[in-house]
């Protein structure tokens, strides 16, 4: 799929839609909003998918919380990762993962 450049300005106007969208909710619709903000970047990036990732450092684990896909596709179903594992799959594809 072939995305549209976009300017400086469209992503700040996304941040600020985001964010502003954000300011009063109750918790109970925080859920709600995480994944339409991520149906929102998901659409902005022309991407297949979006993720939220909640990092334990005491657990030194990754929890996949949230996750949007776009229509067609099929979600993925994380367990919790290990931080150590997950950077030897980044490693195997050559990416540096700090």
């Amino acid at each position: 799929m072939k995305t549209q450049m976009k300017k400086p300005g469209d992503l700040q106007q996304l941040i600020l839609h985001i964010s502003t969208d954000f300011i009063n909710l109750v918790p109970g619709e925080v859920d709600n909003k995480i994944s339409e903000a991520l149906k929102l970047i998901e659409e902005f990036t022309g991407s297949d998918r979006s993720y939220v990732f909640l990092l334990n450092r005491s657990l030194n684990t990754l929890t996949n919380t949230h996750e949007w896909c776009a229509a067609g596709m099929l979600g993925y179903s994380y367990d919790e990762l290990i931080i150590a594992d997950y950077r030897k799959v980044y490693k195997k594809k050559g990416i540096d993962y700090g």
